[in-house]
Order: structure tokens, then C-alpha cells, then sequence
């Protein structure tokens, strides 16, 4: 009888002892869980006050469809910048194809000798707005005739096509 009081007990102690360790195991991962959230959180919210200034300017990203004259204005810069030809043929709004985004499109053309025009078209690329470049069309024309009597080659002349699209905020 005395074995059998032993053996229950032993039963009863080491099935407490799993669910007590089981429970502590469980309670551990919460807690790690929990502080993983709280550290998470911390971080968003760093994240969060170090992008205040950035936020700020998000809105000067988009072209407005009512205001596009600073977009303009400064895709034009672009050619007395870099000693090129440039020209804004023709804006649009339009919808995004597969997306219900609204885009204004612009078809530019460019030309010069070849360091300027891709200096232009790389700075097309960086302007502060989210373009995207949609076709890229790059020819080469011949220059102006030799002088009578030089021996200087004239630098070719290059044309490049592009079509870009921008975020609008309308």
C-alpha cells in the first residue's frame, strides 16, 4: 500500500512539475514577446520623430495636375544647366495603367554633345520628384560642317527622346 501511496505521489509531483515548467516556458516567451513589441515600438517611434523633416517635404515628391509650373520650370532649367537643348513637348494627367495612381507624363527631348546630354538626362533622373523614365531614345546626328581650311573634326551631335511619368497628387 505503501508503494502504491509512493508511486501516486511521485505521479502527482512530476506531472505538477512538467505543467509548472511548461506554464514558466510559456510565460518566458510572452514576456520576450512582449518586450520584443515594446522595443519594436521604441524603434518605429525613433524612426517616426527622425523623419519629421523628411515628411515635411514629401508633398514637393508630387507634381500637382492644378500647379505644374514649378515641375516645369525646373525640367527646363535643366538645359542652360548642363549646355544642352532641351525641350518639354508635351504634359498630361493621366491614370496609372494598372494602378488607380495618377500620373502626369511628360515627353522631353534633349540635345548636344554626348557628356551634356547625359548629364541632362541624369539629372532628369535626380530631380526631386518620383519620376520614372518610361522610354529612352538616344540618336546621334552629325554637327556642323568644318570650317573652310581646319582640320577639326566637328563633335557629333546627339538627340535623346525620353518619356517620363511622375506622381501627382491630385
Amino acid at each position: 500500500m505503501t508503494l502504491l501511496l509512493a508511486c501516486g505521489a511521485y505521479t502527482f509531483m512530476y506531472r505538477d512539475t512538467v505543467t509548472k515548467a511548461q506554464e514558466e516556458a510559456l510565460v518566458k516567451s510572452e514576456v520576450l514577446a512582449a518586450s520584443e513589441q515594446v522595443t519594436e515600438a521604441k524603434n518605429m517611434e525613433i524612426m517616426y520623430q527622425s523623419t519629421t523633416d523628411d515628411r515635411g517635404l514629401l508633398p514637393s515628391f508630387f507634381v500637382s495636375s492644378d500647379d505644374a509650373v514649378p515641375f516645369i520650370d525646373a525640367v527646363e532649367a535643366i538645359g542652360p544647366a548642363t549646355g544642352s537643348t532641351l525641350s518639354l513637348s508635351s504634359l498630361s494627367d493621366s491614370a496609372d495603367g494598372g494602378s488607380s495612381h495618377s500620373i502626369v507624363t511628360a515627353a522631353i527631348t534633349v540635345s548636344g554633345t554626348w557628356p551634356n546630354v547625359m548629364r541632362a538626362i541624369g539629372m532628369v533622373e535626380n530631380l526631386p520628384y518620383a519620376i520614372s523614365i518610361k522610354d529612352l531614345y538616344m540618336s546621334e546626328s552629325q554637327g556642323s560642317p568644318a570650317k573652310p581650311g581646319s582640320t577639326i573634326k566637328p563633335a557629333p551631335r546627339w538627340t535623346a527622346s525620353l518619356d517620363i511619368s511622375v506622381l501627382s497628387s491630385s
